[in-house]
């Protein structure tokens, strides 16, 4: 079988896939440079790798995120003390 056949073959059975999953498994197992080697530092920098996983507690982790505490929260909005309707402040926002 000649290597065109081959590339054909591994092509049909790529766009045969129905379930997302191995569609994954296969994007995951191809390393396909973007861009040649002679392209800028510059212009590859703009390409980061994505993760094809999503991690809730890594993006967590990464962003340094740390959950408002309730009771600092409510004593804020009792110090703040807003007295106008819901209504009347989201207006103010639209002018």
């Amino acid at each position: 079988m000649t290597i065109e056949a081959r590339k054909l073959m591994v092509i049909n059975k790529i766009l045969s896939l129905e379930d997302e999953s191995t569609l994954n498994n296969v994007e995951d197992c191809l390393s396909i440079e973007i861009l040649d080697e002679g392209s800028s530092d510059e212009l590859q920098n703009l390409f980061k790798p994505v993760n094809s996983r999503f991690d809730l507690d890594e993006i967590i982790e990464q962003q340094g995120y740390e959950p408002v505490d309730k009771a600092e929260f409510d004593r804020l909005i009792n110090e703040i003390n807003i007295q106008e309707p819901v209504e009347e402040l989201l207006a103010m926002l639209t002018k």
